[in-house]
């Protein structure tokens, strides 16, 4: 079957395109070739759109570096349910029974982090 096809392909004879289509080809780069580059207020655009992600990624980083440096100075933020058992204890006893709740809380969450 490809023997067949091979050698119907060997007898044509190749020709060029119809002078018609050519012309009207060529016209068309002719004009695509000639029109004007981007214009000024989308290449501004283009510029404003890089530079507010650019940004965003920095004060992103810049966000994370600050809450990692408030973690790293204050611990993270005790949950609600742990708040409200230091106050029920405190209430019940005093404030520094209270505080040793809330220590006991921050190193189980510390062994438990650090065991990972």
């Amino acid at each position: 079957m490809n023997d067949e096809v091979e050698n119907l392909l060997q007898r044509l004879t190749p020709r060029g395109p119809d002078i018609p289509v050519r012309a009207q080809v060529q016209a068309a780069m002719e004009r695509e070739l000639a029109r004007p580059g981007p214009v000024k207020w989308e290449r501004r655009l283009a510029w404003s759109a890089a530079a507010a992600v650019l940004l965003g990624i920095a004060l992103n980083y810049a966000a994370i570096h600050a809450d990692n440096q408030r973690q790293a100075r204050y611990g993270t933020p005790l949950p609600a349910e742990v708040q409200e058992t230091a106050r029920m204890v405190e209430s019940v006893s005093d404030a520094e029974t209270g505080q040793w709740v809330t220590q006991q809380y921050r190193q189980a969450r510390q062994r438990r982090v650090s065991s990972r």
